[in-house]
């Protein structure tokens, strides 16, 4: 999940051309130091927002490193619940603390089991009226990661969803395969976006 966290903040900080994002990220509920937890009956989630710093001088591992560090200090308060969280934030409106949610199914285990490299990337877009403008699915199966978005089509247009979904695609496979390399190196353009971009043909 950090992965895709990482890709998410980059991806975001560059679209934003800032140095900080917050989005939201959807945790089991289970990372609690709670004996059973793990083998408890019941649905745990919670969505709680991540705060992460970009410095485009670190190398990709270091900010792979950063984001696990700050992500794992802020499931210490998924049972908090949102709303909670939101009333303490007196400069966010409820509904402006983040406008992203990210969530991870399956990461975890499937990496473990399949931690030969490069993954596969699909993607597919879900069309779908939804509070939140953006939601970022990423599931994986096998030696997969399928990345899919569902997003409000009155705050978000489709041609905007389909870059950000594709920018977040690149960079996950960037940075798989490039982790040594500096944040600032990461492309998220592949060929034929380039290529568009060069003649005057708005992307995708």
């Amino acid at each position: 999940a950090m992965l895709v966290s990482t890709c998410w903040s980059l991806v975001l900080g560059m679209h934003a051309n800032v140095e900080e994002v917050i989005f939201g990220f959807i945790s089991s509920g289970r990372d609690i130091p709670l004996e059973g937890i793990t083998k408890m009956i019941g649905l745990c989630i919670s969505s709680i927002p991540l705060r992460v710093k970009i410095d485009r001088s670190d190398t990709i591992l270091e900010m792979l490193k950063r984001v696990q560090k700050d992500a794992f200090a802020a499931i210490r308060y998924s049972t908090v619940g949102l709303a909670e969280i939101k009333s303490t934030q007196t400069q966010f409106s409820a509904r402006e603390m983040f406008h992203t949610l990210v969530n991870v199914r399956g990461f975890e285990e499937s990496f473990k089991q399949h931690s030969e490299l490069p993954f596969m990337m699909t993607e597919r877009n879900v069309l779908e009226d939804i509070d939140c403008p953006l939601i970022i699915d990423v599931d994986v199966l096998s030696q997969e990661i399928k990345v899919s978005c569902v997003y409000n089509g009155s705050m978000l247009d489709e041609l905007d969803a389909t870059v950000l979904l594709k920018h977040l695609s690149n960079a996950i496979e960037y940075v798989l395969n490039n982790a040594g390399k500096m944040v600032r190196e990461i492309d998220y353009m592949d060929f034929e976006e380039r290529r568009r971009l060069q003649s005057g043909v708005r992307t995708p």
